[in-house]
């Protein structure tokens, strides 16, 4: 399905480099599998994926295609509400982040965005799990989308607001 050199999201790991396809060198590894050998492209490590594995995996996102989701962020409808227990928070949040769904991302990125200044009109504060999940979906997003976009991390919330022609959050 891929090949080496291409650059893939694979499941809430973010975007990774394919280096090599077959055998890994791990003796605990079953040799007769092919797998993907991934190098992360914004944290350090190897990741050995099964060609067949259950792990959701994407080409990333083409130049055209990050250009399209960023035009389509106004009509990008927000996440439902959220429930008020915070263990079903996080569970809503760790499914978004799971999904490798950029769209999924954005409304996570936009529901916690409007969270966040909601509870900065009304002078409380806001809670780690909402900012630990808003961060994450971040670092996912706009890494895909700068690489896509041959842009560096820090500038795509800005291309962001220029493309969508409003706030990125």
């Amino acid at each position: 399905m891929f090949k080496v050199g291409d650059y893939i999201v694979y499941g809430s790991e973010g975007v990774c480099r394919v280096e090599t396809i077959g055998p890994v060198p791990v003796a605990s590894m079953d040799q007769s599998k092919s797998y993907y050998t991934l190098s992360p492209v914004y944290h350090t490590g190897v990741i050995y994926a099964p060609a067949d594995a259950r792990v959701p995996m994407r080409p990333m996102l083409t130049r055209d295609e990050a250009f399209d989701l960023i035009r389509s962020v106004p009509d990008i409808a927000e996440a439902p509400e959220l429930p008020a227990d915070p263990k079903r928070v996080a569970a809503e949040y760790r499914s978004c982040l799971q999904a490798n769904d950029c769209k999924k991302l954005l409304r996570l990125i936009r529901a916690v965005h409007k969270k966040r200044a909601l509870a900065a009109a009304l002078g409380r504060g806001f809670g780690q799990t909402d900012d630990r999940f808003f961060k994450r979906a971040k670092e996912l997003l706009y890494g895909e989308l700068a690489l896509s976009l041959g842009i560096p991390v820090e500038r795509v919330e800005d291309e962001i607001a220029r493309e969508a022609g409003e706030s990125a959050g």
